[in-house]
This record gives C-alpha cells, sequence and structure tokens, in this order.
C-alpha cells in the first residue's frame, strides 16, 4: 500500500517473504516487523482497517498475535 505524505513523497509499507517493510524516502527500506504472515490494508472512505498476523515458536511453544486497528486518514 502506497502513503502520500505531505511533502507528496510517497511511503510504501509491505509483505517480503515474512517480513513487513517499510520503504521511506525511496528506495531507503527497513524492517519494521519479522514473522508477519499475513498483513491487509482496507480503504474505506477516510479510513483505513490494518489487519497484520504474526507466529514463531520458541522453545516448542507457538504463540500467535492478530492485530485489527482502524486509523482515519489525514491530508486526503
Amino acid at each position: 500500500v502506497n502513503f502520500s505524505t505531505p511533502t507528496r513523497t510517497n511511503v510504501r509499507y509491505y509483505r517480503s517473504g515474512t517480513n513487513l517493510v517499510r520503504e521511506y524516502p525511496l528506495g531507503t527500506v527497513k524492517i519494521i516487523a519479522i514473522n508477519i504472515g499475513h498483513l491487509k490494508f482496507v480503504k474505506t472512505g477516510s479510513q483505513m482497517t490494518i489487519n497484520i498476523q504474526a507466529q514463531t515458536t520458541m522453545y516448542g511453544r507457538t504463540f500467535s498475535f492478530v492485530l485489527f486497528e482502524n486509523v482515519k486518514l489525514r491530508n486526503e
């Protein structure tokens, strides 16, 4: 998904393998989360729903994390 900032510079968030990546400025990539199994952005009007699911195994146990977040977009 691409977000435009007020300076018209693109910020990109996307999944690469199991990594959640933020690209800003163009060409500068930073991994901001690992073990991401699902990433979905849904825009409805000025609202965006973000769904992130992560899972990892440590010490023989599986840990899962699910996040649903609604945010209001600015500068639309």
